[in-house]
């Protein structure tokens, strides 16, 4: 909960923890949509995005992983609020560029 990564890529079960822990973001606010096909509020399975069957190496993550997004890190106080922050919006691009993406 205090490391820099923000897009996950999980196995369900650590999806379910994070979840639970109130750790993720729904989709449709990092989005603007909720997607087709999407496990809940915040998950998606990651072989169902376009991206994974163009890029040969991201299909080879197990067919159940799931993509979601993380709450903004509360140690961000401690490692200087406004690069985590700047890291946080280019991480919400890349989520979005990654849903928007087509071959």
């Amino acid at each position: 909960f205090a490391g820099d990564t923000v897009i996950c890529l999980l196995d369900p079960y650590w999806y379910g923890i994070l979840k639970q822990s109130d750790g993720l973001v729904p989709l449709e606010e990092i989005l603007g949509y909720k997607p087709n096909g999407a496990i809940d509020s915040y998950g998606v399975s990651f072989s169902s995005l376009p991206f994974t069957s163009f890029f040969e190496s991201a299909g080879r993550l197990p067919e159940n992983t799931v993509i979601c997004f993380r709450r903004m890190s509360t140690a961000a106080v401690f490692t200087g609020r406004k690069a985590t922050e700047q890291n946080y919006e280019y991480n919400k691009k890349l989520m979005r560029d990654l849903f928007s993406f087509s071959a």
